[in-house]
């Protein structure tokens, strides 16, 4: 019985010395391929691939977007995509997506193996810009009147008739207070559609200003035409503002041509933003130059 016991016990002894020489060999492997696994260098973080990241390619685009709206880049200037690349920590993917979208928007030209330049606009097309904004947004007040937020006209009022504290005009802060206004039509309109539409034609015109001087007399003229259509939005006269809004818009393309064609003076102050026009076939007008940017 004893010698039974001694042969049995004997048995299990080896199987779980086995078992045991077996997980020993498992670890020891493990040991060694981990040894063998090159270590991730700290000074050399693995690269992550952005290049499917739309918030990357939007950063791109704004950070682009805002260098040309507040005229610095100006028209005619090269985009240094590696600069951008280094100061935003993007890659090649988003950059080009970025300056893709400028270019649909006009603010970019791309000129294949020359690279990408902040784009010129036509004096011609920077009136078209006016029809097409007079269009818009006059349709834009029609509907803001009667449901626009009377808070928010109450704000826009106190804007507009604020007096300085040195009795002087501020001709800036009348200039903000009737951006303000256009503003407020545009985001009381409740169409989505034409506010995304004429806030693209905005972006423009805010190029246009960042050049060009804004006269003391201009600026009392458009006040007063901002005075009267505020006054039809509190009346919720629809009609009457659309027909504010588009008579002062086209007032104000008719002033900056006259200003651009008129006065070399001015004219000459804004060089860095005139190219040549094609040349003039017999039919075509001799007012086709081309210009950057206006008030």
């Amino acid at each position: 019985m004893s010698l039974i016991y001694h042969c049995y016990a004997n048995r299990i002894f080896r199987l779980k010395s086995s078992i045991s020489g077996r997980k020993l060999l498992t670890v020891q492997k493990k040991q060694m391929a981990n040894k063998a696994r090159p270590k991730p260098r700290k000074d050399r973080p693995a690269r992550i691939d952005y290049s499917n990241d739309a918030s990357l390619t939007d950063r791109a685009y704004e950070q682009i977007k805002e260098e040309i709206l507040s005229n610095r880049l100006r028209p005619g200037d090269p985009l240094r995509v590696e600069h951008f690349i280094r100061r935003l920590n993007l890659s090649r993917t988003p950059m080009r997506e970025a300056i893709q979208q400028l270019e649909k928007e006009g603010l970019v030209e791309i000129r294949p193996r020359m690279g990408s330049f902040v784009s010129h606009i036509e004096l011609r097309e920077i009136v078209e810009m006016y029809r097409v904004r007079a269009v818009l947004e006059g349709f834009a007040a029609r509907l803001a009147a009667g449901r626009v937020s009377t808070d928010r006209l109450a704000g826009v009022e106190e804007q507009l008739t604020r007096q300085s504290s040195n009795g002087e005009t501020d001709y800036l802060a009348l200039s903000n207070a009737g951006l303000a206004l256009h503003r407020l039509i545009v985001e009381s309109c409740g169409n989505a559609v034409l506010t995304r539409f004429v806030v693209s034609l905005q972006d423009h015109f805010r190029r246009f200003r960042a050049v060009s001087p804004q006269l003391p007399e201009r600026v009392l003229d458009f006040h007063q035409e901002h005075l009267q259509i505020l006054d039809s939005l509190k009346k919720a006269d629809g009609v009457r503002a659309e027909q504010l809004v588009q008579r002062h818009l086209e007032r104000a393309a008719e002033l900056l041509v006259e200003r651009l064609l008129g006065q070399p003076v001015q004219a000459a102050a804004t060089t860095m933003i005139v190219r040549p026009a094609p040349a003039a076939g017999p039919q075509e007008s001799k007012g086709n130059g081309k210009v950057g940017r206006s008030a």
